[in-house]
C-alpha cells in the first residue's frame, strides 16, 4: 500500500483508471508488475511525491491505480486481461443496484471478467453500496465514481451521457456486456452462453436474447416479452433502422471494438440503439431463445419512468443523428423506419388527448406494448 493521496491528488475516485501506455505489450507490463524493486518502491512513497511518481510508475506499468475516497488510501493491483467486460452504470440506484451486481457475480463461466461500474454521484446512498462491493470483490469490480462538477460533461447534453461513454471507454474485455443498474440478469450461464455463441459465430458481431420485465418491487410483470417482430435467426442493421431499437441493453454481449461509445453520443437523448446501430455495421447480432433477464420499469427510469409520446419522439431523435453520423440517410431501412416514427408520433398525440393519462400509462405497459409490436410490423413490411 501507498501512502495516503492528498484530497486534491491526481484521483477523485475507487477505481477512476489510469490509462495504460499503448506502446507496451502485455509481457513487459507483467514483468514490471512483477518486479519487486518496482513495488518495494511504490510502497515507499509519501504523499508529497505520490502523485508523480505514481505518474512514473503509470508509464512503466500501464497498471490501474485505485483511490478510496472513504479511507484516503490508494491501492496498486494489477488485472489479468478479462475476456469479458460488463458495463454497469448507475445512478439513485440503491433499491436496486445490489441485485444487479449480485446477478452479474454469480455468473458461472471459465473465463475471467471484470465489472466496470460507473457510478454518476447519486444521492440517494447508490455510490456508498458501490464503494462496499468494489472493496469486497477487489479483483473484479472497478469502479469509476463520476462527478456532476466535472468540466468534461459540459459538453453533453444530459446528465447520464459522460457517464455512458467514459465507462464503455474502462472495458478492456475482447467481449462486452452490459447491465444498468436498475435491470438484472436471472441466468447464472448468461455470460457463458452467450460468449460460447460468439466463439462459434465469428460473423456475429454480438448477440442478445429475451426477457421479463418487472416493477419497481420486483413483481414479474411480463416473464417473457417474446420475440422481436418477424423472428429471425439473426438480427441485421437494416432491421433495426425497420423495427427500431429490438434488444434492451443488459440483453445484449458483443464485440469490443475502437468505436463502442462515439463522443456523439453526448448529443443524443439515449444512447442504446447508437451502440447497436455501430455494432451492426460489423455484423449480425444472434439471438438465444431464452429469457435470462429483467428489465425494471419505475418512475426512475431513464425511459420507463417518461411517457410513451416522449418515448417516441426521442426515438425520432437517435434515428436521425443514426442516419446523419453512420451515413445512412439514403438507406431505405432508414426511410421506412423514419417514416413508422413519425406515423407512431401522430398516433400517440392523438391517444394523450383522447385517454386520460393513467389510463394510458396502464395500457403502454400491457396490451399497448403488443399492439404497438404489431402495428410496426404491419407499417415495415416486406423483407428486411
Amino acid at each position: 500500500r501507498a501512502q495516503t493521496i492528498p484530497s486534491n491528488g491526481i484521483l477523485r475516485g475507487i477505481g477512476e483508471l489510469i490509462p495504460s501506455n499503448p506502446s507496451q505489450t502485455s509481457h513487459e507490463r507483467e514483468q514490471d508488475v512483477s518486479n519487486s524493486k518496482t513495488a518495494e518502491f511504490f510502497r515507499g512513497c509519501r504523499s508529497g511525491v505520490a502523485a508523480r511518481d505514481s505518474r512514473r510508475y503509470r508509464r512503466r506499468t500501464g497498471a490501474a491505480l485505485y483511490a478510496h475516497e472513504d479511507i484516503g488510501e490508494s491501492f496498486l493491483k494489477e488485472q489479468s486481461q478479462p475476456l469479458v467486460s460488463v458495463w454497469v452504470i448507475t445512478y439513485n440506484h440503491a433499491l436496486f443496484i445490489r441485485q444487479c451486481l449480485d446477478s452479474i457475480l454469480a455468473q458461472k463461466v471459465d473465463f475471467a471478467f471484470e465489472i466496470c461500474l460507473g457510478e454518476d454521484e447519486s444521492n440517494d446512498g447508490t455510490r456508498d453500496i458501490c464503494k462496499e462491493y468494489a472493496q469486497r470483490y477487489p479483483e473484479t469490480i472497478r469502479l469509476y465514481l463520476r462527478e456532476r462538477n466535472d468540466p468534461a460533461r459540459k459538453q453533453c447534453a444530459g446528465a447520464w451521457q459522460f457517464n455512458f461513454i467514459e465507462t464503455f471507454k474502462a472495458c478492456r474485455g475482447k467481449y462486452i456486456a452490459t447491465c444498468d443498474g436498475d435491470d438484472y440478469w436471472t441466468d447464472d450461464r448468461k455470460l457463458q452462453k452467450q460468449v460460447d455463441l460468439l466463439e462459434q459465430h465469428a460473423e456475429y458481431s454480438g448477440c442478445f436474447h429475451k426477457i421479463g420485465v418487472v416493477d419497481a418491487t420486483g413483481r414479474i410483470m411480463q416473464a417473457d416479452t417474446g420475440y422481436p417482430p418477424r423472428r429471425m435467426e439473426d438480427y441485421s442493421l437494416d432491421y433495426l433502422l425497420r423495427y427500431g431499437n429490438f434488444s434492451p441493453m443488459f440483453s445484449v454481449v458483443f464485440r469490443n471494438h475502437n468505436n463502442v461509445a462515439p463522443e456523439w453520443i453526448c448529443g443524443a437523448p439515449f444512447g442504446d440503439m447508437i451502440v447497436h446501430a455501430i455494432n451492426l455495421q460489423h455484423g449480425s447480432y444472434g439471438f438465444i431463445d431464452e429469457v435470462m433477464g429483467h428489465y425494471r420499469i419505475h418512475q426512475g427510469g431513464l425511459a420507463s419512468g417518461t411517457s410513451r409520446l416522449h418515448n417516441v419522439e426521442t426515438a425520432l431523435t437517435v434515428q436521425k443523428l443514426i442516419g446523419q453520423h453512420l451515413g445512412l440517410e439514403s438507406s431505405p431501412a432508414y426511410k421506412r423506419g423514419l417514416r413508422i416514427l413519425r406515423t407512431s408520433y401522430a398516433i400517440e398525440f392523438v391517444l394523450n388527448k383522447l385517454i386520460p393519462s393513467e389510463l394510458k400509462a396502464r395500457l403502454d405497459q400491457g396490451p399497448g406494448r403488443r399492439l404497438r409490436a404489431l402495428a410496426r410490423r404491419l407499417l415495415a413490411g416486406g423483407k428486411v
